[in-house]
């Protein structure tokens, strides 16, 4: 898929409240692309255009984070507001650059007890491709408390990475998805890199894909690095294209994490959906709710899941009596088939999905996880289902693929439980006696 084109400008957008309407901002580019010069100068206006804002900077050590705080250092110094208008502080361990406003940027150490006690306006982690899952949440875990108080943005930045670069394969994944379904809250993303079909020995396509040509790359200093770099070194640094086997999520795992909810109790009587599904060979079955609440947003719980279909038709009609659902619906394309008539004869009037159902039901489940508009019930089998999930191209369409290593049946269901309700006759007005 060819990112090279995809850029935003709503990193700054506001909600109606006033708050960051993206509290996370992903950018992902070249080398020598101008990141730096961003971090920098982003978070200096960050700190002269509000009072008292604490705004923090680090990098895959802090001594390399370091390097680039002295950098900016000297760009302070050479600027309007060099000393005294700024107060620099360089000595090593209390780094930090202070302004009028009475706002300060500073050096924190990446590590998961780093900014303890503090409120942040705006947090940069740089080269976040030398992080792993382990590393990233930990700092996630660091820095996401100091935005309770204050509305903090957390801004990341880096090249692509490699098959290690587990954490912000993530964030990428995380960042495709809400740029191709539209979402207007939660991540901003922003990317550059060669579209797949470029060859990285195309010097000039290459050139012509990066930020910095015609500005601060010289082409000589691009044919060397070609030269001495292996091919796919030389794509992941200046075509910032991830190496094969960083394959990506068809759900990402930071925008399923996001999307919890254990306050939202399921609805009475006629308040939901349900779906059923069938895993690969009858090895198990789930039934999931999926309704929307009053103010539009799309809720899933998982009502049951177990070894084996004999059990289904009967917990079905049990669900059906009590709960009243809207709509009942199952995929008639796959294994479910087999339990759906047993399902009808048990006395649940059960209608089968078909192919287009389930293509839009997939996408629509997609689209709400991205657009932060659908929030789910954990569970073990529902988050073990999503981790599993892969999409089945279906000519220009896709549905969810079944044959993995683990069964899927869940989230189907939940996919389905949506679609029902939304697709369900509207409920009976009330019978008023005149």
């Amino acid at each position: 898929m060819p990112w090279q084109t995809y850029t935003n400008d709503v990193a700054h957008e506001l909600l109606p409240s006033g708050e960051w309407a993206y509290p996370i901002v992903v950018i992902t580019v070249q080398r020598q692309a101008g990141k730096t010069a961003l971090v920098a100068g982003s978070s200096t206006h960050r700190c002269l255009s509000g009072p008292d804002r604490e705004c923090w900077y680090t990098a895959q050590h802090r001594a390399d984070a370091r390097d680039n705080f002295m950098k900016l250092a000297k760009k302070i110094r050479r600027s309007p507001f060099a000393p005294p208008f700024a107060k620099i502080r360089e000595s090593n361990g209390s780094e930090s650059i202070s302004f009028p406003t009475g706002s300060a940027y500073g050096l924190f150490a990446p590590s998961e007890e780093a900014l303890h006690g503090k409120a942040t306006a705006k947090v940069d982690i740089d080269e976040v491709w030398t992080f792993n899952q382990v590393e990233g949440d930990a700092l996630l875990q660091a820095i996401m408390p100091t935005f309770a108080t204050v509305d903090g943005q957390l801004w990341i930045y880096s090249t692509a990475g490699t098959a290690e670069s587990t954490w912000l394969r993530a964030l990428v994944d995380a960042g495709r998805l809400a740029a191709e379904s539209g979402a207007t809250t939660g991540m901003a993303y922003f990317e550059s890199s060669i579209p797949d079909d470029v060859d990285p020995a195309d010097l000039a396509a290459v050139a012509a894909h990066h930020p910095a040509t015609g500005y601060t790359l010289r082409p000589r200093a691009l044919a060397d690095a070609a030269r001495i770099m292996k091919p796919g070194e030389f794509a992941r640094a200046y075509g910032n294209r991830w190496p094969a086997g960083a394959a990506e999520s068809a759900i990402p795992a930071l925008i399923w994490s996001l999307q919890t909810d254990t306050a939202t109790a399921l609805p009475g009587p006629g308040g939901a959906a349900i779906a059923f599904e069938v895993g690969q060979g009858g090895a198990d079955a789930a039934i999931v709710a999926g309704w929307r609440d009053p103010a539009g947003m799309a809720h899933v719980e998982l009502l049951d899941v177990r070894d084996g279909t004999s059990w289904l038709p009967a917990r079905m009609a049990a669900l059906a009596a009590a709960l009243e659902p809207r709509a009942t619906v199952y995929d008639r394309l796959g294994p479910a088939v087999a339990v759906g008539d047993e399902v009808t004869r048990a006395g649940v009037d059960a209608q089968p999905a078909t192919f287009d159902d389930l293509a839009g039901a997939a996408s629509a489940f997609l689209a709400g996880l991205a657009e932060r508009r659908l929030w789910y019930r954990p569970h073990p089998a529902l988050d073990a289902a999503v981790a599993a999930a892969v999409r089945r191209d279906v000519g220009d369409r896709w549905v969810w693929g079944r044959k993995g290593a683990y069964s899927v049946a869940a989230l189907i269901a939940a996919t389905l439980a949506v679609w029902a309700f939304d697709h369900a006759p509207p409920p009976p007005e009330p019978f008023h006696v005149r």
